[in-house]
């Protein structure tokens, strides 16, 4: 097999050996550190799964030749004798070799398939996010006003109202903009959707995802990686909620999350990809 898919096999097997150890203690973790570290020790998978490696293996085996009574062949031998005779190839020859470990051959119909397979699958399911990904841009922005007027927006960011969405959601990497449903919304709801989201925006929470969409596509293969795609999703909500209560009081604590369980309810659209959408599931509702 070649040495970048041998490289890509190892790597995702390490990468599903620690989400495995980290699925497996989790309820212990959940009680001794906060759902900050909950969410950002997932990067450690997707790094792991990332990190070059080189893996060499030897191309034939390697057989050790033992050679038995020397010393009692050496003694036997006289200096005449062993200039006239000289030790001949022929003597190794005979000698029995004993039995190596050997890897199985791969076929090489199968090595082509695999070296072939896995790259092309990657860069169609990366083709086929980002085709999805831009529709949804182009779709959303067309269908949406510009909203002006709103205080404690950093300069950077865009907001807008659309009545595409029924949830309040982030997109965009570059030019990151903030979209609104077109509905009523008091003003103590909006001030709590800034919060909420500029919480997402401040911890780059976008670059984290479409890293984790990278590596997904990488390694498609392998079933762990959406495990830990869904426990980033939802540790990532879990910790912006958890972010932007700490300095809110118990009532508007209450309010908080009493909005995000509004939009959970009413909320129809299904989740977007690539962006910090607010309704989640109600399961992660959890302070």
């Amino acid at each position: 097999m070649n040495e970048g898919m041998q490289n890509i096999l190892l790597l995702s097997a390490m990468g599903s050996v620690l989400a495995l150890i980290l699925l497996c203690i989790k309820p212990l973790t959940k009680r001794l550190f906060s759902p900050k570290w909950q969410y950002y020790i997932w990067l450690t998978v997707l790094i792991v799964m990332v990190l070059p490696v080189k893996v060499s293996l030897p191309a034939k085996p390697v057989h050790i030749t033992p050679i038995e009574n020397t010393s009692a062949q050496t003694q036997q031998i006289t200096p005449v004798e062993a200039q006239q005779e000289p030790a001949q190839p022929a003597v190794l020859e005979e000698t029995i070799q004993r039995p190596a470990f050997r890897i199985p051959d791969i076929p090489n119909g199968i090595v082509r398939l695999s070296g072939f397979l896995w790259p092309a699958v990657s860069a169609l399911l990366l083709m086929y996010k980002m085709t999805k990904y831009m529709m949804f841009l182009q779709t959303i922005k067309k269908h949406s006003v510009a909203e002006r007027g709103l205080e404690n927006i950093p300069k950077r960011l865009t907001v807008r109202k659309t009545e595409l969405l029924d949830a309040p959601l982030v997109v965009g990497l570059i030019k990151p903009v903030l979209y609104l449903p077109q509905t009523e919304i008091t003003e103590d709801e909006l001030d709590y959707i800034l919060l909420h989201e500029l919480t997402h925006y401040r911890r780059h929470d976008l670059l984290y995802k479409w890293f984790a969409m990278l590596v997904s596509s990488i390694h498609w293969f392998n079933p762990f990686v959406y495990i830990v795609l869904r426990q980033i999703d939802e540790e990532c909500e879990v910790s912006c909620d958890y972010e932007a209560c700490k300095n809110l009081s118990e009532q508007q604590k209450k309010d908080y999350m009493a909005m995000i369980l509004d939009f959970v309810q009413t909320s129809i659209q299904k989740k977007r990809p690539l962006t910090t959408q607010m309704a989640s599931s109600k399961k992660i509702l959890v302070l």
